[in-house]
């Protein structure tokens, strides 16, 4: 017997609402460092295309 498991939207709205805001928060805080992850992060991609 298989078991299922649900997730509540609110519970998931509030998981990835806090997860933009620790993004948003790192960006402010560390804005040089974030626009270096960006561009370190497209050059690989642009590079294994």
């Amino acid at each position: 017997m298989q078991k299922t498991h649900h997730i509540r939207v609110d519970v998931l709205t509030n998981l990835v609402k806090n997860d933009i805001a620790n993004i948003v928060k790192f960006t402010n805080e560390f804005e040089d460092e974030f626009v270096k992850i960006v561009v370190d992060e497209d050059y690989k991609r642009i590079q294994a295309t």
